[in-house]
């Protein structure tokens, strides 16, 4: 009953740190895990661990690419672009000396095209969303874990059936 209690409060606690560091986006979360849930039982089975960290990983992720298209305007985006363009055209630092005593280490790094500079950020933006998304939707489904598992308990393990018994010898 004791290690109850304590995975509730520590998924109450994961899952209210998740729902304030990103700023109500972990409620999407949570409704769409309990959704998948539910369409997994009118179906006759029950969400399991991996479908339910996928489900949490994706919808975080998709919060975050809404939220990075709400929040990152055209302007701010040029300017990130022409900023990105400009640093190409700085001159790169010199090589430490034991870089340059290195076989091909007088080579200069290949330059990024200016017309590249666009991608490369929306690139950028899109791999940060994905970390971002695995990183919060992680806790947010390791909280609601811990909360299921402490109001419920343990899951109950499935009735053998001749699929599942093992074989007799």
């Amino acid at each position: 009953m004791m290690l109850r209690i304590g995975a509730l409060a520590a998924g109450l606690i994961i899952v209210i740190a998740a729902v304030s560091m990103t700023l109500g986006g972990a409620v999407v979360t949570l409704v769409v895990l309990g959704l998948v849930a539910g369409v997994q039982r009118r179906r006759g089975r029950r969400m399991g661990a991996v479908m339910g960290w996928w489900t949490a990983v994706i919808a975080m992720t998709l919060v975050v690419w809404t939220a990075l298209g709400v929040f990152v305007t055209p302007a701010e985006y040029a300017k990130a672009r022409d900023s990105m363009a400009q640093q190409e055209q700085q001159p790169a630092p010199p090589l430490p000396t034991f870089l340059r005593d290195l076989p091909g280490g007088n080579i200069p790094p290949p330059r990024l095209p200016a017309s590249l500079a666009g991608p490369m950020f929306l690139f950028t933006l899109f791999l940060g969303g994905q970390f971002v998304g695995a990183l919060f939707g992680s806790l947010t489904w390791g909280g609601a874990w811990l909360v299921v598992y402490g109001v419920r308990g343990p899951r109950p393990l499935a009735p053998l059936t001749e699929e599942t018994a093992l074989p007799t010898v």
